[in-house]
């Protein structure tokens, strides 16, 4: 169970109580990879993740359009000071381009 907190089996093993080595071989025990199986697909099961939907969504990162999620150019915005907006002596606000 250790090892399935962050696939490290040296960690792992140092963890609870094992030499560094022994991590890795406890990885090649064919009981030790059954069960490190059957874990990882109880969870996949229990979160409802298999590979197809864990690609679909791999593709939509990759392939996003990135000015869905950011505006890209200049605009003009006021000044702004800890007492709120600076303005000039006729009132209105100075501003500035901030891109």
């Amino acid at each position: 169970m250790e090892y399935l907190r962050d696939f490290n089996a040296t960690r792992d093993a140092i963890a609870v109580g094992y030499r560094k080595k022994t991590g890795w071989e406890n990885l090649r025990k064919p009981q030790i990879q059954a069960e490190i199986k059957r874990q990882k697909e109880a969870m996949a099961d229990d979160l409802g993740l298999d590979v197809q939907r864990i690609i679909a969504e791999y593709m939509k990162i990759a392939f996003a359009d990135i000015t869905d999620l950011l505006e890209i150019g200049q605009k003009e915005v006021p000044v702004m000071t800890m007492f709120g907006p600076m303005t000039k002596v006729e009132g209105n606000p100075v501003t500035k381009i901030v891109n």
